[in-house]
């Protein structure tokens, strides 16, 4: 793959925009639908090279570049999109890749069962109150528990508050004010189908060349999945 292709980053992913430059990319455009968030992910960079930045919903502006990234990188984008726009979206990364071009995607499938809120009392009832185990608690307790089922949808707002009803006490209470700096009250996204309803429209005319599953460590283990597509 030439350095000197264009190369795409659906969302401000500092640490994607970092590698891309590390490995010497020249032509990156970053496509971003919120400015503020894109400014504020610049701060956290190693690297200050030139961007192209693209301020607009990926679904509005991917039409655009058609045919042209030789790679779009993307990190947990799907929950971003409305079901409903889904087959529209990857219909439109397909477009957009030149032949022969990647899509790197990971995913977040939860084909595990969800996680109960006992589980969660339990684990979290004598750990360590820092940033490590509030980013745990906020893919756990948020993205991955069964607090998603009701609406088919995460509205942290709505989810902070039945865990603060769930899950009383200072600890509980001081472990989601960490959390909420991680993952801030007032945002949506859209999970809670089963992955099984939703895999038919994911990228169902490129090639699927690898999928793997996260590290076990990690809180999204056995729940989400890396992806490497190619355009054929």
């Amino acid at each position: 793959m030439s350095k000197e292709s264009p190369v795409a980053v659906l969302g401000s992913t500092p640490e994607f925009r970092d590698l891309l430059c590390d490995c010497g990319f020249r032509n990156v455009f970053v496509i971003d639908k919120n400015q503020e968030f894109h400014e504020r992910m610049n701060h956290m960079r190693i690297f200050r090279n030139e961007e192209v930045f693209v301020c607009g919903d990926w679904i509005d502006v991917l039409g655009s570049y058609e045919a042209m990234f030789s790679l779009v990188l993307s990190d947990l984008t799907s929950g971003n999109v409305a079901y409903c726009d889904r087959a529209r979206f990857y219909e439109l990364i397909d477009g957009s890749l030149s032949r022969g071009g990647w899509f790197i995607d990971k995913v977040l499938t939860n084909e595990r069962k969800l996680i109960s809120i006992e589980h969660i009392e339990a684990y979290y009832a004598d750990s360590p109150i820092n940033l490590q185990s509030a980013n745990r608690f906020s893919c756990e307790a948020i993205f991955c528990s069964e607090l998603q089922l009701e609406n088919e949808m995460i509205d942290t707002s709505e989810i902070y508050r039945r865990l603060e009803v769930r899950l009383p006490g200072r600890r509980f209470m001081a472990l989601c004010e960490l959390a909420k700096r991680v993952t801030p009250p007032g945002c949506r996204w859209y999970y809670g189908r089963p992955w099984g309803m939703l895999s038919g429209s994911y990228c169902p005319s490129l090639t699927l060349r690898r999928s793997f599953e996260l590290p076990r460590e990690g809180p999204y283990s056995g729940r989400a999945k890396q992806f490497i597509w190619q355009k054929c």
